[in-house]
C-alpha cells in the first residue's frame, strides 16, 4: 500500500489505521520508516490473535470517522477484521481473488472478504476467474495488477547490497509450517541443502528455533526491513519461502524460487517456471531441487502481475466510485 497511500492522501481525506498485528519494530516500525516516512497513522496496538477485540475496535473507529469507503489489503486477520467492521459501508478489497484451495486461515479470510466487498481489485485475470467460479462477478470485479510491482520498482534503486554472494535465502513463517510437526520436516530438509543459507527469522519462527540447533551453514538473523530484504533477495542464488509476496518479488528479482508449501495462490509463477512447489510432507529431495533450480540460471519471464502503473489504475477506480 506504500505507493497508494500518498496518492490517497492527495486525493481524499484519508486515514491509515495500523492495527499493530506485527508488534516488533523490525516487523512494523521499520516499514513505516522506509516505505512511508512521515506518514501519519492511527496505531491500535492490538494483537492479531484477538480477532473479536480487533473487530470491535475498528468498528468504533469507523463509527467515529464515518468514512465513505474502507480499503483492506490481502488476507490477514487485520484485513478480515476491517472487512467485518465495515458492515454497511463501501468496502474495497485490494488483492482479491487469490486462492490456493486449501483450508488455511489466510484462504478463509480472503474468501470471506471477497464475498462481502463492494469493489474487488484482482492482480490477474486468473484471480478474477476464480471469483467467477464462486459466483462473484460483474463490473465491481476489476483486474488492476499487483501493487507490489510499483513498490518494487520504486524502491529497487535503494535496496541494500548485502556485500555477499553465493548464498540461498530462506523465509519461513506460516502457521501450518511452523506450528505443526511439518516444521521439523522442513528444517531437516533445509539442513541438507549444500549451500550457505541466510535465514531472517520471523518472531514466531525464531521462538521455535530455540529448540532446534542448526548447522553452521545456516545463518539465522533477525527480521530485516524491505530495503535490506530486497538486496538479499536480488543477490541470492535462490530463495526458499512460504511467503506469497516473496514469490512475486522473486520473479521480479530474477531469483529462482522454491515455495515450501503444498499449494500456492500465485499460480502464475508456477506456469512461467519462475517458481516451483516443494511439498514438505514428502520430506526428501530439497537439496537436489535447489541445485537444479540454480543450474537453470536466473529467471527472465514476463511479469504477470503488471509492468508498472498499478497504483494509478487503482486510484482511478477509487475516484470513479467516489
Amino acid at each position: 500500500m506504500s505507493t497508494l497511500i500518498p496518492c490517497l492522501s492527495r486525493e481524499f481525506d484519508h486515514t491509515v489505521i495500523f492495527t499493530g498485528q506485527h508488534f516488533s519494530d523490525n516487523m512494523s516500525a521499520v516499514f513505516f520508516e522506509e516505505l512511508l516516512r512521515g506518514c501519519a497513522y492511527t496505531h491500535l496496538n492490538i494483537a492479531s490473535s484477538d480477532l473479536h477485540r480487533l473487530t470491535a475496535t475498528l468498528s468504533g473507529c469507523f463509527s467515529e470517522m464515518s468514512p465513505d469507503m474502507i480499503l483492506v489489503y490481502g488476507d490477514t486477520s487485520s484485513a478480515f477484521a476491517g472487512a467485518r467492521a465495515a458492515e454497511g459501508r463501501f468496502l474495497v478489497h485490494i488483492e482479491a481473488g487469490l486462492r490456493c484451495f486449501e483450508p488455511i486461515t489466510e484462504e478463509i479470510y480472503r474468501t470471506a472478504i471477497d464475498h462481502i466487498a463492494d469493489l474487488l481489485l484482482c492482480p490477474t485475470d486468473l484471480n478474477k476467474y476464480f471469483l467467477s467460479l464462486e459466483g462473484v462477478e460483474g463490473d465491481h470485479v476489476r483486474v488492476t495488477g499487483s501493487l507490489i510491482v510499483d513498490v518494487y520498482q520504486k524502491f529497487r534503486p535503494y535496496f541494500i547490497d548485502p556485500g555477499e554472494r553465493n548464498y540461498v535465502l530462506l523465509t519461513l513463517h506460516r502457521e501450518e509450517n511452523v506450528e505443526t510437526p511439518r516444521f521439523i520436516k522442513i528444517l531437516s530438509e533445509v539442513c541438507r541443502v549444500r549451500r550457505r543459507i541466510i535465514f531472517p527469522a520471523h518472531p514466531r519462527t525464531a521462538q521455535k528455533l530455540q529448540h532446534f540447533p542448526l548447522p553452521s551453514h545456516i545463518e539465522v538473523i533477525p527480521p530485516v526491513g524491505y530495503l535490506k530484504f530486497g538486496g538479499l533477495l536480488r543477490f541470492a542464488d535462490a530463495v526458499l519461502t512460504d511467503s506469497g509476496g516473496v514469490q512475486e518479488e522473486a520473479l521480479m528479482a530474477g531469483t529462482p524460487c522454491i515455495t515450501l508449501r503444498t499449494s500456492t495462490e500465485r499460480q502464475e509463477t508456477l506456469y512461467l517456471g519462475a517458481n516451483v512447489l516443494f511439498n514438505p510432507d514428502y520430506g526428501c529431495g530439497l537439496a537436489d531441487l535447489v541445485e537444479e533450480r540454480i543450474e537453470r540460471g536466473r529467471v527472465n519471464v514476463p511479469n504477470p502481475y503488471g509492468v508498472g502503473g498499478e497504483t494509478q489504475k487503482i486510484l482511478n477506480l477509487l475516484k470513479e466510485v467516489l
